[in-house]
């Protein structure tokens, strides 16, 4: 069910990057991620530093979807299909006579950025499947990686940004669903998803406050050398669609 399409503009970046220059290290390309094959039966919420964030759904038969816009449910039918460049698919969604072409690139599995083609309107995206398990419940990790950040402090240092200043360390207190960063003068609130797989994790941080933050996304792989340590490569995308790439490294506390 689609809400609508949120945007902001960051100022600094928000635990992710600033102005300045990084080290002397070529400028990686953002974080890419195969395409999934179909987006039936998952949700996608778009946000934009333009428009409404709006959220549709892509009904199992891989043609329909529906969104709730105004109290009142609109739908329509839909074709995917994947680019050469696997990374990045096409939507087209009809609505009556109109057919409004929406390009997605994946920076992971299920994030990254879009852009109505037509109407050059950009920001990012989450798909995220409309059957999906609690996410207050984590299945155990089975590696170095812990299951859950609730109650952890995480202080995360960069050695690298595509833009910004390195050595600066940030501090993330996680408590329920909920992140604090209390880096000045970036200091931001919002929400987070989190994943083990043995070793390795994924992190988002889905920015709500201040304002000048509102929207932005944080991506994090995170791969763990102990039980409370390892290195990260993560990908900050503004409401704009504007990437910056970072790496570093980070330690957890209890």
């Amino acid at each position: 069910m689609l809400a609508v399409l949120v945007g902001f503009n960051l100022m600094g970046c928000g635990g992710g990057g600033g102005g300045g220059g990084g080290d002397s290290s070529p400028t990686p390309s953002p974080i890419q991620a195969p395409a999934p094959d179909s987006v039936g039966g998952n949700n996608l919420t778009l946000h934009s530093a333009t428009a409404e964030t709006r959220e549709i759904s892509f009904l199992p038969d891989n043609t329909t979807w529906t969104e709730l816009r105004d109290g009142n449910t609109v739908s329509g039918t839909y074709r995917y299909a994947r680019s050469t460049d696997q990374s990045v698919a096409e939507v087209i969604l009809s609505e009556g006579s109109a057919e409004i072409p929406l390009v997605l690139t994946f920076h992971s599995a299920n994030s990254g950025s879009f852009v109505y083609r037509d109407q050059g309107v950009s920001g990012t995206f989450e798909l995220q499947s409309i059957n999906s398990p609690d996410p207050n419940e984590p299945p155990p990790s089975n590696g170095l990686a812990p299951s859950s950040l609730d109650g952890k402090t995480m202080y995360g240092t960069r050695t690298f940004t595509s833009t910004g200043p390195v050595g600066q360390t940030h501090v993330y207190t996680f408590s329920g669903n909920s992140y604090h960063d209390s880096d000045p003068p970036e200091e931001s609130d919002g929400n987070y998803v989190y994943a083990a797989n043995g070793d390795q994790a994924t992190l988002t941080l889905n920015y709500t406050r201040p304002k000048s933050f509102d929207g932005d996304r944080h991506e994090w792989q995170m791969t763990f050398h102990t039980p409370t340590a390892g290195n990260f490569e993560s990908v900050y995308t503004r409401r704009d669609g504007t990437v910056i790439v970072i790496r570093g490294n980070f330690t957890l506390e209890e």
